[in-house]
């Protein structure tokens, strides 16, 4: 994830991937996306064969990558 250069969602790949990222699930996370900082203002979905359903798989890597990362740190105390 860190080679990613464009960190963005579509607005239907943010919509899709709210679904998954409740306020009961994830009660740190949902407001962030909530508020929209990865959606980007205007961008259509991505243009390739998978098209949304890539987005989506890129935004549970964030999710997955983000629980190792919080793994790793309560490991170390």
């Amino acid at each position: 994830l860190a080679a990613e250069e464009d960190l963005a969602l579509s607005a239907e790949g943010a919509e899709l991937l709210a679904e998954v990222i409740t306020p009961e699930r994830f009660p740190n996370l949902a407001p962030v996306m909530q508020a929209g900082y990865y959606v980007a203002a205007g961008s259509p979905p991505i243009e390739t064969e998978e098209g949304v359903e890539a987005e989506y798989d890129f935004g549970l890597d964030l999710i997955i990558a983000g629980l190792e990362v919080r793994e790793r740190a309560h490991r170390q105390d």
